[in-house]
């Protein structure tokens, strides 16, 4: 869990939140780090959380690795990850964010789809939508999560 605390301190300092709720929200991120929670069972306890304050909501975001602020096109919050056949970036900050030459995007802002037996999925020939910075990755996400699936023949 030490990559969630780490990455809870650098959000908070940029959100440039006081000392007070940095203080209450990495108290609940060592609780949760003390429940031995793996990346699948966390992602349920986090999902299942119904935050009752602010502290609340920074922790849900922070503990899901959703930045607390918009990120930006700043070259020194991106990481090059492949250059093999054009240079691919990550964003450092939001790890489903890349760019391929000029062009931005988020793999978590894709169609999800739902087949005649209710199983949803996602498909490898959809293209992600390009995004602009700065960019609102936890409102993009917000708007992910109340998106109806489409129904799709499979």
């Amino acid at each position: 869990m030490s990559n969630l605390m780490d990455f809870a301190k650098r959000e908070m300092k940029l959100a440039k939140l006081d000392k007070v709720t940095q203080q209450q929200v990495l108290e609940k991120m060592r609780a949760f780090a003390e429940e031995g929670h793996s990346g699948a069972s966390a992602a349920y306890s986090i999902a299942a959380m119904r935050p009752r304050t602010k502290v609340d909501r920074i922790f849900r975001q922070l503990a899901s690795f959703t930045p607390l602020t918009p990120i930006t096109s700043a070259p020194s919050e991106w990481t090059l990850v492949d250059d093999s056949n054009g240079k691919l970036y990550q964003h450092r900050r939001a790890h489903s964010v890349f760019k391929l030459g000029r062009r931005a995007y988020d793999l978590a802002d894709k169609p999800v789809y739902v087949d005649k037996d209710g199983f949803t999925f996602t498909s490898s020939t959809d293209q992600p939508k390009t995004i602009t910075f700065p960019y609102d990755v936890a409102a993009a996400r917000e708007r992910f999560r109340r998106r109806k699936p489409k129904l799709r023949k499979v």
